[in-house]
């Protein structure tokens, strides 16, 4: 049987994939014949009231399950499902980044929205490109010297302080970080391939810290305490540079060309130039 039944209801995959969202499931048991379904590639559970996480252990080919929105509070039963790419947790009740050991194919981890305090439990993922744990309770940067093949990284909407421990992060392309409380820009030096620095809504008073970042492209530090243009000199690709809403004098800003309504440099180089000679 090609098939699963909810409370009655028939649902069929569609090449290999099923779509499960919004059925107010309870439990993964109330999913009949699930267990059968071995060649699922997709799971979308996403949108329901689950609470535990169970009843998987034969999927093991699953690329990618999406359990986002439910109320699952531990890590577990995900033993088997070594073939997983992609995995979502986003907006839970997780106070743990745990049981994730055997994922080593993982590529994507969504955890936003959850009650984690800490960052570990992530030393077997090797394969890891993109990283979420956003609006968590994360006040230090920690566990990530062994996904080396991070790509993304965001820990937005956290209480971090301070830009550490991601120096052997080398495929590091985008870093977010806005809306901590970070008050210095430091510890970079080692992320030259960065594309994207996002520190907007942080407590930064003084541009510093980027002259090895000469890939950037993307630079977003708005809504800070930034008095005054500097550290922009070495930034000669930048195209995108978010400064807005920060103390900076008004008469330097048009003398460089003005920002846009959304804060960002009408002529970024501009401010590339201005840091040059200074």
């Amino acid at each position: 049987m090609d098939f699963v039944m909810i409370n009655g209801n028939r649902y069929e995959p569609m090449n290999d994939k099923l779509f499960l969202q919004d059925h107010g499931i309870k439990e993964i048991g109330e999913i009949k014949n699930l267990e059968k379904l071995t060649n699922l590639r997709l799971l979308a559970l996403q949108h329901n009231n689950i609470s535990e996480i169970k009843g998987l252990e034969t999927l093991t080919n699953l690329k990618e399950l999406r359990l986002d929105h439910n109320n699952i509070s531990e890590i577990k039963g995900l033993e088997t499902l070594t073939n997983l790419r992609e995995l979502r947790l986003d907006h839970n009740i997780i106070t743990e980044i745990k049981g994730l050991e055997n994922l080593k194919k993982l590529r994507k981890l969504v955890l936003d929205n959850n009650n984690i305090k800490k960052i570990k439990g992530l030393d077997q993922l090797t394969s890891l490109e993109i990283l979420n744990i956003r609006e968590n309770e994360i006040n230090i940067i920690e566990g990530l010297d062994s996904i080396t093949n991070l790509e993304l990284l965001d820990l937005s909407s956290n209480n971090i302080y301070k830009i550490e421990n991601i120096s052997k992060l080398k495929k590091l392309r985008a870093l977010t970080l806005y809306d901590n409380k970070i008050k210095e820009i430091s510890g970079l030096e080692f992320n030259t391939n960065l594309f994207l620095l996002t520190l907007i809504s942080n407590k930064i008073h003084k541009i510093s810290g980027l002259d090895s970042l000469v890939n950037l492209t993307n630079l977003f530090l708005n809504k800070n305490n930034i008095k005054e243009i500097q550290g922009l000199g070495n930034l000669n690709k930048i195209e995108v540079l978010g400064i807005g809403g920060n103390p900076l004098n008004v008469d330097i800003l048009k003398q460089l060309g003005d920002l846009s309504k959304d804060g960002s440099a009408k002529e970024p180089q501009k401010f590339v130039y201005y840091c040059k000679k200074k």
